[in-house]
């Protein structure tokens, strides 16, 4: 999958009939995805050079117009010692605006002007504030589904409804990441352990669930 980024620069007066940008493009093994359409959650996960890995979590969001969904995407660099997550996180609203992507040139030929840009945002990012400056939505932090409380979870609460919950299975040989998506009553989960093999090797395994707070 080739994945072509437009990020449009801010102007004023005149500059916002023909707005500067910035082209960046990624290409992504889509055979290392997860895909629940019961839960509406896709994982991705791919390297970024020789150390680093790429984990994405899309979690798809109610709409009445188009479709919107939420991406978080940590970069890891994981090792026999320890796994280390690099910042920024980075959290990505966004919205469906064509069935037909444009493969980046959308902005060719002087393409995209202040109003452009108003229509394509939709409702929702025009009439919301920046949505990470949001608060975040707690609940009482459980073990990780399905883990005992003698690991070593932590847990971090991000904007826009977003958990993270990461460490070691005290095995110490298993490290795993949940991301999770939080709404009223309702959490969605995408969880991926990773185990360093005998021969060095890293394997990992996913899977997603919904389930109920109390």
């Amino acid at each position: 999958m080739n994945r072509v980024t437009t990020t449009i620069l801010p102007d004023t007066g005149c500059g916002i009939d023909n707005l500067e940008t910035k082209i960046a493009r990624d290409e992504i093994d889509i055979e290392s995805q997860w895909k629940s359409n019961d839960e509406n959650i896709v994982g991705l996960q791919y390297p970024l050079g020789e150390d680093t890995l790429r984990v994405e979590t899309i979690f798809g969001l109610e709409s009445e117009v188009g479709v919107d969904r939420i991406r978080v995407a940590i970069d890891l660099i994981p090792s026999e010692e320890d796994f280390t997550i690099k910042s920024p996180m980075m959290l990505t609203l966004e919205r469906r605006t064509s069935l037909i992507s444009s493969g980046g040139t959308i902005a060719e030929g002087g393409g995209l002007d202040g109003r452009t840009v108003y229509m394509l945002l939709g409702e929702r990012l025009r009439g919301s504030s920046t949505f990470v400056d949001g608060p975040s939505m707690s609940y009482d932090n459980p073990a990780p589904h399905n883990y005992d409380h003698d690991n070593d979870i932590r847990h971090v609460d991000l904007p826009a409804n977003i958990s993270i919950a990461y460490g070691w299975l005290k095995d110490e040989k298993s490290w795993i990441l949940q991301v999770s998506y939080i709404t009223h009553g309702t959490r969605r989960v995408m969880s991926r352990q990773f185990t360093i093999a005998n021969d060095g090797e890293l394997d990992f395994e996913m899977r997603s669930w919904v389930e109920e707070l109390t």
